[in-house]
């Protein structure tokens, strides 16, 4: 069933368990997400603005090793936080942080800092951005 707030006339990309966060999106009413839903539910023809930017040169990420490092030390820390995720709000906060970041690759949703996929990290309560634009909330 589509929400009261669907910018989309057929099927929505919201209506599956997977992908019902766009939901959420529409209800917020930004302009930018309802563009975002019509385009993942295949309704506008381009893409929104901001997956259509091209980088000016070819990326640079950590060496592998690094990103190796990286990846096991927030592993780590995400069994040490009892596999937690991320509250939604807190989660599209990090991502909307990502998203504004000069150091993200849009072509390949990865951070040319730390070389972790954008659409993963934001997930895990216990990660944090290497450049301490986000991180894991405070005690309580």
């Amino acid at each position: 069933m589509k929400c009261s707030s669907c910018p989309v006339a057929g099927a929505c990309v919201g209506q599956t368990a997977e992908t019902s966060f766009a939901c959420g999106m529409a209800e917020r009413g930004l302009e930018s997400d309802r563009n975002w839903i019509r385009h993942a539910s295949g309704e506008a023809e381009t893409q929104p603005a901001e997956v259509l930017e091209a980088p000016s040169s070819a990326p640079e990420f950590p060496t592998l090793i690094d990103q190796v490092v990286g990846l096991v030390g927030t592993l780590v820390s995400w069994a040490r936080s009892g596999f937690s995720l991320a509250p939604g709000i807190e989660r599209r906060r990090r991502l909307t942080i990502c998203l504004a970041c000069p150091l993200l690759d849009r072509p390949s949703g990865r951070c040319t800092a730390c070389g972790c996929l954008t659409a993963v990290k934001p997930w895990l309560a216990s990660a944090d951005c290497p450049q301490g634009r986000w991180g894991p909330p405070g005690p309580s």
